[in-house]
């Protein structure tokens, strides 16, 4: 009987510093783990019946539940913590994006909350320029190292800080 109720206090003791810190904190987080997880579902093949099925799968074998449990308990109470989160894309990750008008986008990130833009309209090189994660904005910059523009949320409504100015009417 004894063990018993140890066990069970451990259990509380146990859940009370894994959940309350994570649920304390008012830290949402990025949830980058569910995310690559997600990627990799998506990227078994482009049929939604496959992506379905590997759902099923990845959720019966608990592959996502295991994922948002170390999101919720360990990488989101890191990035709280320390700014960063430890479960972030590869540094060289590249993706490509296609644009409305046929320009390519090559976005390779560089670790530390960097990433590179490369834009091709035609098959030739239209713009380049990094993209850094500040505290509170987002900044380009160009190949020279000079401040192109910066961003930061203003009562949910992103807001240029600096960066070119429009031209007067």
């Amino acid at each position: 009987m004894k063990a018993n109720r140890w066990l069970r206090r451990f259990v509380a003791v146990l859940v009370l510093v894994c959940f309350v810190p994570a649920a304390s904190t008012a830290c949402f987080g990025k949830f980058q783990l569910v995310h690559k997880v997600y990627r990799v579902n998506q990227d078994i093949d482009p049929d939604k019946w496959v992506q379905w099925f590997g759902f099923l799968v990845l959720s019966v074998v608990p592959i996502y539940g295991l994922a948002l449990f170390i999101d919720l308990v360990f990488a989101n109470s890191v990035e709280f913590w320390t700014g960063s989160n430890p479960i972030q894309a590869d540094a060289g990750t590249q993706k490509v994006v296609r644009g409305p008008g046929g320009e390519l986008m090559t976005l390779t990130w560089q670790g530390g909350g960097a990433i590179d833009v490369a834009i091709e309209s035609e098959g030739r090189a239209v713009a380049s320029f990094k993209l850094v994660t500040e505290r509170e904005a987002l900044s380009a910059w160009d190949e020279n190292g000079r401040l192109l523009a910066r961003v930061t949320d203003l009562a949910g409504v992103p807001v240029l800080i600096h960066g070119p100015v429009a031209p007067q009417r």
